[in-house]
């Protein structure tokens, strides 16, 4: 896993992954990317304004939040997680994250939304929120992009809350169409 946000350059992203794939640790993928100096974005910020988070296969995490991203920006490493904020309230946001994605049992998807609505209960986006996303992928999938999971709510009032119903509603759909495949014909 690798994410990427704050002033971003989608290379690095592809350069990230094709490290963790030989193998490297997450640390020394962050440092790979990093090397070749200050290297600026297409809309003028450079790589010391931006987030980089990686986890491998085992669970191993590295994660960088560069000294001229705006405050607050940080980042928190976990059991099986890493959060990255920017533009947030304030340090509670990332770490209450974590709290949450560990506590909560059950599917990935129920443990990151518990993650999200634990970021707006600590303050969330300084800025105010508009929209929540979720997106989960599985390696070695080909049929769409590897997606096993993707829900939007853009330009909401309420948009966690939408993203709570729509994860429901996705869930049910799954229940349905499992208890469907189970029917005798």
């Amino acid at each position: 896993m690798l994410a990427v946000q704050g002033r971003l350059r989608p290379q690095y992203g592809d350069e990230g992954l094709s490290f963790l794939r030989t193998g490297m640790a997450p640390r020394e993928v962050i440092e790979a990317v990093h090397r070749g100096g200050f290297i600026f974005t297409p809309w003028g910020g450079n790589k010391y304004e931006m987030q980089f988070a990686v986890m491998n296969r085992k669970g191993q995490t590295a994660a960088y939040t560069g000294p001229q991203c705006q405050e607050f920006a940080g980042h928190q490493q976990g059991r099986f997680c890493i959060t990255q904020g920017n533009l947030v309230a304030n340090s509670r946001v990332v770490s209450a994250m974590v709290q949450a994605f560990e506590a909560t049992p059950g599917a990935l998807k129920y443990r990151l939304m518990a993650a999200l609505e634990a970021a707006q209960a600590n303050g969330g986006d300084r800025r105010g929120m508009m929209s929540a996303a979720m997106l989960i992928v599985k390696n070695g999938i080909r049929e769409n992009d590897g997606k096993v999971l993707e829900l939007k709510s853009n330009m909401n009032l309420s948009p966690l809350k939408d993203l709570r119903n729509k994860l429901k509603n996705n869930s049910d759909e799954k229940a349905k169409q499992v208890h469907s495949l189970q029917k005798p014909k």
